[in-house]
């Protein structure tokens, strides 16, 4: 295999609301275009989980991340980038970065792209190197995914693969208590992968033997407070030199907990922490469930109407979440349905509760009846 350079990025979860997927554009345009990676490496690989949800044709973020892609693809041909997108778990790709083999066929100067959604073996002759595609939930089971790949292997007369990109988890990402969750046998991979084995899926970026997980570009969710970004990946002389990029940009998701404080420091609080948080945070307050600060939430969001605010009501004592209910002016608001047979009483009435004279309601009844 000769020497070469490699960016992965995984998780980018593109398509939640239009805001978010705008945000997610501007950080990976920053990260792949204004500060040179593609000049500056031979293969980029998006290793799952380029989508967060089946989208359709009038999710309003739908242009960006098309032109996003077609710019993408455009530079990877001009800086002779290989480009491959793996797909990730069926309920966030769901197939839709097959959209992309569409752009790349009305480019003027095509790409080297391909979306991989099957286990498949490629020999890329630029890098004289057999790299290996395994998505999420490939078969019901690990194990049935291993056997296959043995098997594919042997038909293909290869002892090893020198890069491996997958989608899902190997057993040290998980808990020894959890059972259920299907988690590849990383002893196995390691035997047939000769150099480093690219994993998405689990958020957090880690590393293990030869085991590399990039984890999510961005932050999805409170409690993912460790850096964010991407990996590039150094390979001399077989060997593998791995470098975690931290994504500066990403969202931050903060907690703030106010138990046992009154309204003046609860506010004291939450304005020092808000000092050191970009406009655009996710916080979250915590107290206890009767804490007065749950019903004035909406006062911060007045005040700060760029954060995107929550509440976490817990018993401090046990630790667990409660479900409250907080009764606000709008609890009784019903909607009303405007239409031409009632719109003209619905504004006298309105009228007849302002200091208009009743020949000023009487004029304006006889002009609303000849507009309608």
């Amino acid at each position: 295999m000769k020497d070469i350079k490699i960016a992965v990025f995984s998780y980018i979860s593109l398509g939640k609301k239009k805001k978010d997927c705008q945000s997610k554009v501007r950080m990976l345009d920053k990260r792949l275009f204004k500060n040179d990676l593609l000049k500056n490496i031979d293969f980029l690989i998006f290793a799952g989980d380029t989508f967060d949800r089946l989208l359709d044709l009038s999710y309003h973020g739908l242009a960006d991340i098309d032109y996003f892609f077609a710019r993408l693809l455009d530079a990877c041909a001009k800086h002779n980038v290989v480009f491959r997108v793996l797909e990730g778990t069926p309920s966030h790709d769901r197939g839709q970065p097959s959209r992309f083999d569409v752009l790349q066929g009305v480019m003027k100067n095509p790409a080297d792209f391909a979306y991989v959604d099957t286990m498949k073996i490629e020999y890329i002759e630029r890098f004289d190197a057999h790299v290996l595609y395994i998505p999420d939930e490939y078969k019901p089971t690990t194990e049935e995914t291993l056997q296959e790949l043995y098997d594919l292997m042997k038909s293909k007369e290869l002892e090893s693969v020198d890069i491996a990109i997958m989608h899902g988890q190997f057993e040290y990402q998980l808990p020894a208590e959890i059972k259920n969750i299907p988690r590849h046998n990383q002893s196995a991979y390691e035997k047939l992968v000769k150099t480093v084995i690219f994993i998405g899926h689990v958020h957090t970026h880690s590393r293990s033997g030869k085991v590399v997980v990039q984890g999510s570009f961005d932050r999805l969710r409170h409690g993912e407070e460790e850096p964010k970004g991407f990996v590039k990946t150094s390979i001399k002389a077989g060997k593998a030199f791995v470098e975690f990029i931290e994504n500066k940009d990403a969202r931050i998701y903060k907690t703030i907990g106010v138990y046992d404080l009154d309204m003046g420091k609860t506010h004291e609080k939450i304005q020092k922490e808000l000092k050191h948080l970009n406009m655009n945070a996710c916080v979250r307050i915590e107290a206890e469930p009767n804490h007065p600060v749950f019903a004035n939430m909406p006062e911060l969001e007045r005040l700060y109407p760029t954060i995107s605010w929550s509440k976490l009501p817990k018993d401090r004592l046990t630790g667990e979440s409660v479900i409250i209910s907080v009764r606000n002016e709008f609890d009784d608001w019903k909607p009303i349905d405007i239409n031409s047979s009632n719109i003209q009483e619905l504004i006298l009435a309105r009228l007849a509760k302002q200091s208009f004279t009743q020949e000023q309601l009487t004029f304006a009844q006889e002009q609303l009846g000849e507009l309608i």
